[in-house]
């Protein structure tokens, strides 16, 4: 079963939500709150530059609220509790990067009562914080006895954070010391980093003193700074430091900090990121201590980051993989230390049915085993030819490539060309073929509903009496479609079957019905496809003696 699921907001980690939602396979998008009008009526996929999913985006909260979904993943810039409210008394759970990590008593028990008169679950997550600031510190915190400090900290370039508005008039960079100081970021960030701070004291057992402690640092630029919010000029804030700590007799138990630089260059004090460059620190002073460090949660350079920031990516695909999980939790605010251990989930390239489609390889090879030489005459589809012979040639996929006469005919005709085929056997006869005609072929040995193809990739998908088990799932055999680039055109030929030719088929223990059928994919075909040809045609050529004497024919483009 599908969780449905409504994405609330559509900046950096709500774009990030929307395609982990869409690439999950537990999960369906079944809604999109946007608060931009140019925004609204707008196709969700579209909107994250995906093809189209069929969701509309909207700001009409009633009309989300209405709607069937099991899920609601709230991430707009800064939370409204009343929307969270009315959206759990909706029956409607919610997972959210904004807070309620572990809320005080008297928080959580308001937000318990709601949550146990509708029958949902509300979950804080994220990364820092909401992750790294108290998951990860707990786990390797069990790797320690006699605990006496524990720390979690950033080191940033803000520079490649996509929200120049946020660093210039919430984070106040660019502006003088004293100006900088008056930032609401201290109490915003502290309102969850201060949850933190007490879910880790609380779940290792220290017993903190009643206030924590909050310490804004800045330091300002010496030389003119290059940022996204203008030139940085010397004398003004560059670089902010937040530290949040839990106190036992005054000294520092439990530290979650933030380190935000533009850039480690011409910075007075002279901060930096430290030899391992941008990172996220996590260390356990105990016996024994624990420093744990990430990489890779940072962009490779402020441009990538700005175009796809992995820290973002990682806030929401943290909250994205709760989801089942606080669905299938019991009612009430649930945090880490509630709910089981939250795991993502394998690319689609390694989750299909690994077993079955070891087990159709192996026929496959039997199959085309049967024969010391090729199976099939070593020419090209006669109705291949036929509808693809006067196209200028482009990107190709072959699916199904068999023997691979097809593919070789592209790759002759000027078509770069990637052919997939289960059976390494016939493989192994199509690089031959290829190497004694002189073309040049990508050549897979795989299950083409288990590969990742980049959507929008091929100029022309074929598939040649193609074996496309259901059991695969439709989503699978639309992620193929979806490969498809714009004006691309999509071929399938499928044998005309009757009734005395399915009836031998199953007699060989074949079922044509556990395969997807010309008119399956003709209706998995989305709305900007146009289909030009659904007929039954004779075939071209055939061999002798064969049943199969027409093909029917499914010509679709895309537009």
């Amino acid at each position: 079963m599908a969780y449905r699921v409504i994405q609330w907001a559509t900046g950096g980690v709500g774009r990030a939500a929307i395609e982990g939602v869409i690439d999950h396979p537990d999960l369906e998008l079944a809604g999109c709150w946007v608060h931009s009008e140019a925004k609204d009526g707008q196709d969700v996929g579209t909107l994250v530059g995906r093809d189209p999913v069929g969701v509309r985006a909207t700001r009409n909260i009633d009309e989300l609220l209405a709607l069937d979904a099991d899920c609601v993943l709230y991430s707009p810039a800064f939370a409204d509790r009343s929307v969270i409210i009315r959206i759990l008394q909706s029956h409607k759970n919610l997972v959210t990067p904004l807070g309620w990590f572990y809320p005080s008593v008297d928080e959580r028990a308001r937000i318990d009562a709601v949550c146990r008169d509708a029958g949902v679950t509300l979950h804080g997550t994220g990364i820092h914080p909401g992750g790294i600031t108290e998951r990860f510190p707990l786990m390797i915190s069990a790797l320690s006895s006699s605990i006496r400090r524990v720390r979690a900290e950033e080191f940033s370039d803000i520079r490649s954070y996509g929200a120049p508005d946020v660093i210039r008039d919430w984070m106040l960079f660019g502006k003088t010391p004293e100006e900088s100081r008056t930032s609401i970021m201290a109490a915003a960030l502290g309102a969850g980093f201060r949850q933190s701070v007490r879910m880790v004291a609380d779940a290792i057992g220290v017993d903190l003193d009643p206030e924590l402690r909050t310490t804004h640092e800045m330091a300002v630029a010496t030389d003119p700074i290059d940022s996204p919010i203008g030139l940085i000029e010397p004398g003004l804030v560059a670089a902010q430091r937040f530290r949040w700590e839990g106190l036992v007799d005054g000294e520092p138990v439990i530290t979650a900090a933030v380190n935000w630089l533009m850039g480690d260059k011409h910075l007075d004090p002279a901060w930096g990121f430290g030899p391992d460059g941008e990172h996220f620190e996590v260390e356990v002073t105990g016996d024994p201590s624990c420093l744990l460090i990430f990489r890779k949660l940072h962009p490779t350079s402020i441009e990538a980051g700005l175009d796809r920031n992995p820290g973002i990516v990682a806030t929401a695909m943290h909250c994205v993989n709760a989801v089942p999980y606080v669905c299938d939790a019991d009612p009430g605010l649930r945090t880490y230390l509630d709910l089981p251990l939250v795991a993502g989930r394998a690319a689609r390239s390694l989750r299909r049915d690994r077993v079955r489609a070891a087990e159709q390889a192996d026929e496959w090879d039997a199959k085309y085993s049967e024969r010391d030489g090729a199976m099939w005459s070593g020419r090209p589809n006669g109705r291949f030819l036929v509808e693809v012979g006067g196209l200028a040639p482009g990107r190709a996929l072959d699916v199904g490539c068999g023997e691979g006469a097809d593919a070789i005919w592209l790759a002759r005709s000027g078509w770069t060309v990637t052919a997939i085929d289960i059976s390494e056997v016939a493989l192994d006869r199509a690089r031959a073929a290829a190497e004694l005609a002189d073309a040049t072929v990508e050549w897979i040995c795989g299950d083409a509903l288990r590969m990742s193809f980049p959507a929008g990739s091929f100029a022309l998908v074929s598939m040649q009496y193609p074996a496309l088990p259901k059991a695969a799932g439709e989503d699978a055999v639309r992620a193929l479609l979806d490969t498809v680039r714009p004006g691309g055109l999509l071929l399938a030929v499928y044998h005309d079957l009757g009734d005395e030719h399915r009836e031998h088929m199953k007699s060989r223990g074949v079922d044509p019905a556990d395969y997807v059928s010309a008119d399956d994919l003709g209706r998995m075909l989305g709305d900007d496809f146009i289909l030009e040809r659904h007929t039954v045609e004779p075939r071209i050529d055939p061999p002798p003696d064969t049943p199969h004497i027409a093909d029917l024919v499914l010509r679709a483009r895309r537009l």
